[in-house]
C-alpha cells in the first residue's frame, strides 16, 4: 500500500506542478508580442463650392435668385459661375501655411492619345494663409463668365480654322500645404480640378466632391498576450486541487485511513498470484471420482502453483465454484479463493492500477482433521488427510 500512496502523492504533485506552471504563465510572466499601433492620424480636406445668380429677366426665376450647387446652370439668365475653393485639416497644430492658386484652363486634347493641341490659361485668384488652425478652412473665391469663355473659344476656332481635338474646360486649384501637424512635418502639393462643359444655352459643372488626404503615423509596441481560459482559470484550479489532494492524502495516511484490512490484503495477494501463475491454470470440471482422495488445503494460490510446478501437474480451476485443485495419485490439493462482495472488489480495484505485493503476510498453514463438507457440495471422505504445502 505504501507504494500506491507514493504513486497517488506523485500524481497530486504533478497536478500541483501543472497548475503552478499555468498560473505562473498567466499571471506572473505572461508572453508578449509586437504590433503596430497608430499614434497619430489626421487628414487634409479640400473641395469646390459653386453657384450662379440670375441676372437676366425671365418668367421662371426672379432676378437675384441664387442657383446653388447645381449640376447644370442656365447660361442665358445666369451666365456667371461663382465659385470658391477651400482647404482645411484636422489634427493638433499651432497653424500651417496654405497657398492656393486657382486657374481657368481651356484646351484642345486628343482623347485617344492625350495630345494637347493648344491650351490657354486664365488666373482667377491666388491666396496665401499663414498659421491656419485646425478645423478651419481657407476660402479662395473666383468668378467665371461663361459667355466670355464661349466668345474666346469662338475666336480661337476662327483663328485656327479647324480643331483636331476636343475642347476641355476646367478650373484647376493648386495648393501648397506646409507645417507641423501632430508632431509630423508636412510639405505637400495638391492639384484639384473642377470640369465645366459650356454649351450654347447651358453649362454643366462636374463637381468631384470633397477630396481627402489621410496621414497616419504608427509605432511598434510590445503588448502582453492574453492568457487562454485554460491558463487563466484551469491553472489556479489545478493548483488548488493538487495541494488539497496532497494534504488530504497525507492526513488520511497519518490517521490510518488508507491501511488495508486483512481481507483486502488477502484478496490483493490472491489477484497477484492469479496473474503470475495464470499459464499454469486450466479451467475444467473434475470427475466425481477425483474427490475420493484425501484433501490437503494450500494457504495461498502461489503455494498451490509451486506444488503443481514441482510435481509437474497443472492447477485446475473449477469453472462453477472457482476453487483451485492439484490432483496426484495419492491426494487432491485445494485452494479456496478469498471471499469478498462484488462491491468491495470494485472499490478495492478502483484504488489500484497494479496489484501490490502483500506486505506482512502470514503464511501459517492450518490443518483440520475434522473438515466440514465442501462448500461446492463435493463429497468428503472420513479419512481426509490434511498436509501443509510450502
Amino acid at each position: 500500500m505504501s507504494g500506491q500512496i507514493g504513486i497517488l502523492i506523485l500524481v497530486f504533485l504533478l497536478i500541483t506542478a501543472a497548475g503552478g506552471y499555468l498560473t505562473y504563465g498567466a499571471y506572473v510572466q505572461s508572453e508578449t508580442t509586437t504590433e503596430e499601433r497608430t499614434v497619430s492620424q489626421w487628414e487634409v480636406q479640400q473641395e469646390f463650392d459653386h453657384s450662379a445668380t440670375v441676372t437676366r429677366d425671365n418668367t421662371v426665376f426672379a432676378l437675384g435668385t441664387v442657383l446653388d450647387g447645381r449640376n447644370t446652370y442656365f447660361g442665358n439668365i445666369a451666365p456667371k459661375l461663382d465659385g470658391s475653393f477651400s482647404t482645411g485639416y484636422t489634427g493638433e497644430s499651432d497653424g500651417v501655411e496654405v497657398t492656393e492658386s486657382v486657374t481657368l484652363v481651356y484646351r484642345s486634347v486628343d482623347e485617344d492619345t492625350g495630345t494637347v493641341y493648344w491650351s490657354e490659361e486664365q488666373e482667377l485668384t491666388e491666396t496665401a494663409t499663414e498659421d491656419l488652425p485646425p478645423d478651419e478652412s481657407t476660402n479662395s473665391n473666383f468668378t467665371i463668365n461663361t459667355s466670355a469663355v464661349n466668345s474666346r473659344l469662338g475666336d480661337i476656332n476662327s483663328e485656327l480654322g479647324s480643331d483636331p481635338g476636343s475642347v476641355e474646360i476646367f478650373v484647376e486649384a493648386e495648393t501648397q500645404f506646409s507645417g507641423t501637424v501632430d508632431g509630423q512635418s508636412v510639405d505637400q502639393t495638391y492639384t484639384n480640378q473642377l470640369p465645366i462643359d459650356i454649351g450654347t444655352d447651358t453649362y454643366t459643372v462636374d463637381d468631384p466632391g470633397e477630396a481627402t488626404d489621410e496621414f497616419t503615423q504608427s509605432e511598434t509596441v510590445s503588448v502582453p498576450v492574453e492568457p487562454s481560459p485554460i491558463e487563466r482559470y484551469g491553472g489556479p484550479i489545478l493548483l488548488v486541487l493538487g495541494l488539497l489532494g496532497s494534504a488530504l492524502l497525507a492526513v488520511a495516511y497519518r490517521n490510518g485511513g488508507l491501511e488495508l484490512t486483512d481481507a483486502e490484503r488477502e484478496y490483493l495477494s490472491y489477484q497477484q498470484d492469479l496473474t503470475q501463475f495464470d499459464e499454469w491454470i486450466v479451467r475444467v470440471s473434475l470427475p466425481e471420482s477425483v474427490f475420493d482422495r484425501p484433501v490437503a488445503r494450500a494457504a495461498s494460490l502461489a503455494d498451490l502453483a509451486d506444488f503443481a510446478i514441482d510435481s509437474n501437474n497443472p492447477v485446475v480451476e473449477d469453472p462453477e465454484t472457482g476453487t483451485y485443485y492439484v490432483v496426484d495419485d495419492d491426494a487432491i490439493y485445494r485452494f479456496d479463493p478469498p471471499a469478498m462482495d462484488e462491491s468491495e472488489i470494485e472499490s478495492l480495484v478502483s484504488l489500484f492500477e497494479v496489484n501490490p505485493t502483500a506486505e506482512e503476510e502470514t503464511t501459517d498453514t492450518q490443518t483440520d482433521a475434522d473438515t466440514d463438507d465442501d462448500e461446492d457440495s463435493r463429497p468428503d471422505t472420513d479419512d481426509e488427510a490434511t498436509s501443509p504445502i510450502k
